[in-house]
């Protein structure tokens, strides 16, 4: 009978134990969750199975603990660890362009740009996602409508943004995000219409299209008063026609209420003045083969206008 009690008492504690480290490993997911910037992800090793859905994971894992979850399950996104889901026509490349950060020196603006910046310099002031509470709405707008108009000119230029191209980055940026169902589609619903009117305007093509030293969320970082910073141009090409170096900031405000065109472009483009001049010298660093003059630009997709700095 003790013998009895004893294994009775024994698998008891190891139940609580179990227990124990079940919530202990459901805490550590939702730091690991709650805590992301950007996305989650989980990798996992797993065997071969006909079956995708059985796909399980290890006993006792975080893929497998989140995979209890009806709702989780339903959402996760299945990828293998070689997909190139989600990625442009010219995924490798694209991938290759944006891994790149230029660095420039204070004193040596004019020195051809390099690739070798070490990593520890690409953690800087742009992080991709950076959303306070106050204007999470629009900030969330403001970096996936970036992100998509960066997928798009870095392929053929798309006629409309019902392309399934367009619908497909649109969709896969935002969910990054925690928005319940209704702000999703209503996000949905504006990053598509900033991409309409884009493409639907003879200056927004124009600036997607440009293929000579187009380059799309330029990365460059430089030492100033001894600190790394690093910068992100949104969009910068050669209009080798005028001759001229384009330097433009998306922008993807709009007038405030009763506000006119003209009122609010002269107001942002004040208060972008210094930024897009700093732009203008670090595009002029770079050690381009032609050497033209820059110019500077605000586009503002609501209104499909392109202020330029004179």
């Amino acid at each position: 009978d003790d013998d009895k009690e004893s294994k009775t008492l024994y698998n008891y504690l190891n139940w609580l134990q179990k227990l124990k480290d079940q919530e202990e490993l459901k805490r550590l997911l939702y730091v690991g969750v709650t805590r992301a910037k950007v996305a989650t992800f989980l990798t996992a090793s797993i065997e071969t199975a006909d079956d995708e859905d059985s796909a399980d994971g290890v006993s006792g894992s975080l893929w497998r603990l989140l995979l209890t979850s009806k709702t989780a399950n339903s959402q996760i996104m299945r990828l293998p660890a070689d997909s190139q889901a989600y990625l442009p026509a010219e995924g490798s490349h694209e991938v290759a362009e944006r891994s790149r950060r230029f660095r420039l020196s204070l004193d040596a603006q004019n020195q051809p740009a390099t690739d070798d910046t070490p990593a520890s310099l690409i953690d800087n002031v742009q992080s991709p996602v950076a959303v306070s509470a106050g204007n999470r709405w629009e900030r969330i707008i403001g970096l996936v409508t970036h992100r998509v108009l960066e997928l798009t000119a870095s392929g053929a230029l798309p006629e409309s943004a019902r392309d399934p191209r367009v619908q497909t980055w649109i969709h896969h940026n935002l969910s990054q995000y925690a928005l319940t169902p209704q702000l999703f589609d209503r996000a949905v619903a504006r990053v598509g219409e900033l991409l309409e009117l884009t493409l639907t305007c003879e200056t927004g093509r124009w600036i997607l299209a440009a293929e000579v030293d187009a380059k799309n969320e330029l990365a460059i970082s430089r030492v100033e008063a001894g600190e790394v910073k690093n910068y992100v141009i949104d969009r910068t090409f050669l209009d080798d026609r005028e001759e001229v170096r384009w330097v433009i900031d998306y922008k993807t405000s709009e007038p405030l209420d009763g506000e006119s065109s003209a009122d609010f472009t002269s107001r942002e483009s004040e208060a972008y003045r210094d930024q897009l001049q700093n732009y203008a010298e670090l595009v002029s660093g770079l050690g381009w083969e032609r050497d033209v003059p820059i110019k500077t630009a605000l586009y503002f997709p609501a209104i499909q206008q392109l202020s330029v700095y004179e």
